[in-house]
């Protein structure tokens, strides 16, 4: 079955409009949340800066229960759980379990690094909790030696969430972009179809011998050229 020109006009519209429609939502989720996670770490690093210094102190004098109430009182303060380990992994305080309770924490990669010297940053699936985790720790330090880090986390869940909202409304504005596209798409391919159309129906008219057919095109661009080239054959025959 033969297209007609309006079809083929608006289909490549619409193919257009859709693939922009699924690639620029994609990008800008990925970009979204990229710049969120980096600030969310960010802030995340900040909280670790301010509790260190009082972590430090009580680390020093080996006040590892006092330390354990500091950091469970900062958790409602913060909103995220606190962690402060020693050299070999072994859990000094916890914001939100007793740490004799916990397991060891020197190959967990956040803390890994932060003994090494780096400052320790991950984002991966915590086995305990059962959830997806962001991570950053900062090492605790006597004399410019690392004697031990505080590591801070936030369950993905609550970053996911906020991005989920966004991704709607992403969503919504990109649906409603497409549905102003396409309109706009179709008046453009019809706009561009119909003077050829007019063109064959005035061909297939002079090809039945009605010389007197002429076509008169308003637009001022190349359509309107060949239709006043076409009107000058067709007085010639």
């Amino acid at each position: 079955m033969r297209k007609s020109i309006l079809y083929k006009i608006f289909s490549g519209y619409l193919f257009i409009t859709i693939a922009l429609t699924v690639l620029i939502p994609l990008i800008s989720l990925k970009i979204i949340r990229e710049h969120y996670i980096s600030a969310v770490t960010e802030n995340m690093k900040n909280i670790a800066v301010t509790l260190r210094p009082d972590v430090s102190h009580m680390f020093l004098r080996q006040a590892f229960k006092e330390m354990d109430t500091y950091v469970k009182r900062w958790r409602g303060e913060v909103n995220m759980r606190v962690t402060v380990v020693d050299k070999s992994g072994t859990a000094l305080a916890d914001s939100e379990k007793d740490p004799k309770t916990m397991e060891s924490h020197k190959v967990r990669p956040e803390i890994t690094e932060v003994l090494s010297g780096d400052l320790g940053q991950s984002m991966r699936f915590s086995v305990t909790l059962e959830r997806e985790m962001l991570y950053v720790a900062l090492p605790v330090e006597k004399e410019h030696h690392t004697v031990g880090a505080i590591r801070v986390s936030l369950p993905l869940s609550e970053i996911n969430n906020l991005l989920q909202s966004i991704r709607i409304k992403i969503l919504g504005i990109a649906l409603l972009i497409t549905a102003i596209s396409l309109v706009i798409a179709y008046m453009i391919s019809r706009s561009l179809s119909k003077p050829i159309k007019e063109l064959i129906r005035a061909s297939e008219r002079i090809t039945k011998g009605d010389f007197s057919t002429r076509v008169r095109i308003k637009n001022e661009n190349e359509m309107k050229e060949l239709a006043g080239q076409f009107n000058l054959m067709a007085e010639k025959m």
